[in-house]
């Protein structure tokens, strides 16, 4: 069965913003996404690239 281009895009999301927020970085974001997230590899590395360009607000300036 093939799934749509947008068809994981909020777990997609959700990875982005869960490895944006780790402190220290984790090692192999892409590895890391995808175990946690149940994500492919390619869907891991969008969510990579996502992640670089979230602005997280932690309630410091």
């Amino acid at each position: 069965m093939s799934r749509g281009p947008n068809a994981n895009s909020a777990a997609i999301v959700q990875a982005a913003k869960w490895l944006k927020s780790q402190r220290p970085p984790v090692g192999s974001a892409v590895d890391a996404a995808g175990k946690r997230f149940v994500l492919t590899k390619i869907e891991a590395c969008e969510a990579v690239v996502l992640a670089r360009g979230l602005k997280v607000w932690r309630g410091e300036r």
